[in-house]
């Protein structure tokens, strides 16, 4: 994660996989800005939680670039 001065998360060409190589994303690249919202869904078993780990680099089977404010929080539930 590389930290950015102004409140915004911007990810740029993300490729995700499983562990067993199998691609979920690739060259997934987002911008959001302070106030802005997205939703993801989608049935179950499509990636979206992993998604949300391999942003928050909790997921070990990513690589990509993540710009990230200081600032931002994340939650999971």
């Amino acid at each position: 994660i590389i930290p950015v001065e102004d409140e915004q998360l911007k990810i740029d060409l993300l490729h995700v996989n499983l562990p067993n190589g199998h691609e979920l994303f690739k060259n997934f690249s987002l911008t959001l800005k302070k106030g802005e919202r997205v939703l993801i869904q989608g049935p179950s078993g499509q990636g979206k939680t992993t998604l949300l780990k391999a942003i928050n680099r909790l997921w070990p089977y990513a690589e990509g670039e993540i710009y990230k404010s200081q600032k931002m929080k994340s939650l999971f539930i």
